[in-house]
């Protein structure tokens, strides 16, 4: 989705206050990917102005983020009160107001040089040894994830694969998407699946990276100790799911890693977390000589970290949405300031013209 056209820098803006935001996603749909396309529309920029101006003081403004069947993002700004609600327009990307900024989700190409394999004169792959049998290197793009504020301009770098830096791959796999957000807080899943010369394949890397909107930077979702405490217990219940379905690990001493975080809602509306672990297992055919050696588990948060309380409480808003929408796979949401400077540039963005 790249997207040049930038809104212009202010030289100065009113801070607001970061309001209590999460995520409402049903652990089916976060799992599987599953969900069905967003209601995106093409908006008047004049008639959405005029919508907007009519809304009562009353009224709370939010952009709620969804994915449709294919994990593509879409942004939907709503109006309303604990009573009624109103879809003031939808945007095929995934647009973050965050205090002072204005997040857009980019993808963009980064290369990767990749291996091309010595083959002997019969066309067999020479069985030596895994050095020097890259007879040259060849470059290739990949899809990565980067966030642009397109108030400042700035842009911040997401993932990228992970590959071994003592040997190229000869084949690269390597997939991101953003998979929900939790107050300043944006998750991202990404997962890199390599192939070497006179190697089998293997998914080297999957988990995920977690973006804090306020400051633009990578962080951590766990405190030190909190991790370990949530190895230890929730890691031992999915290591229990996986010995119950007799998967074939790769070793009997090999333990579970944390590769997913998906919010949930409880039965009175508050957040929860599930967590997915993931183990090596033995090689499991997959078509096109690709093998599978992760399984994957999911299991509930027996508690939410620390930076997580002050993101616990849902707004009615976001269930009428829920209500009103079921089939669209929400994944997150973002309160909207009412100053009418910052809503002018977030409605040029979805009208989708130069402001």
């Amino acid at each position: 989705m790249k997207d040049t056209r930038h809104l212009p820098t202010k030289k100065t803006r009113p801070r607001r206050a970061a309001e209590a935001t999460i995520l409402l996603a049903f652990a089916a749909a976060i799992t599987s990917g599953c969900g069905q396309k967003p209601p995106v529309k093409q908006n008047d920029q004049l008639a959405t102005a005029l919508a907007l101006s009519a809304y009562a003081p009353k009224d709370r403004h939010l952009v709620l983020w969804s994915h449709d069947g294919a994990g593509r993002p879409a942004s939907h700004w709503v109006v309303g009160n604990d009573d009624s609600l109103r879809v003031v327009a939808s945007r095929a990307q995934l647009l973050i107001p965050w205090n002072d900024r204005l997040w857009l989700y980019e993808v963009s190409e980064v290369p990767v040089e990749l291996c091309d394999c010595a083959v002997e004169p019969s066309g067999g792959t020479s069985v030596e040894s895994d050095e020097g049998l890259c007879e040259s290197l060849s470059t290739v793009f990949v899809s990565t994830g980067r966030l642009r504020d397109l108030i400042t301009d700035e842009v911040v770098p997401i993932d990228a694969p992970i590959t071994d830096a003592s040997q190229p791959p000869t084949e690269l796999r390597f997939t991101s998407s953003p998979t929900s957000s939790i107050g300043r807080y944006l998750i991202v899943d990404h997962r890199t699946e390599t192939r070497y010369c006179q190697k089998k394949p293997s998914v080297k890397f999957q988990g995920f990276v977690v973006i804090d909107l306020e400051t633009g930077k990578r962080t951590e979702l766990f405190l030190e100790e909190e991790l370990e405490e949530l190895e230890k217990n929730e890691g031992e219940a999915a290591l229990a799911l996986v010995r119950e379905g007799h998967v074939a690990l790769a070793s009997d001493t090999l333990t579970l890693e944390l590769t997913a975080v998906a919010p949930r809602v409880t039965s009175n509306g508050l957040l929860n977390l599930a967590y997915e672990f993931s183990a090596q297992t033995t090689p499991v055919d997959q078509g096109e000589n690709w093998q599978v050696f992760t399984h994957s588990v999911w299991v509930p948060a027996q508690k939410i970290p620390e930076k997580l309380n002050e993101f616990v409480i849902i707004p009615p808003l976001v269930s009428i949405f829920v209500t009103m929408f079921p089939q669209v796979d929400v994944r997150g949401f973002f309160e909207v300031s009412s100053d009418p400077e910052l809503s002018a540039l977030l409605l040029s963005r979805f009208a989708g013209v130069e402001p």
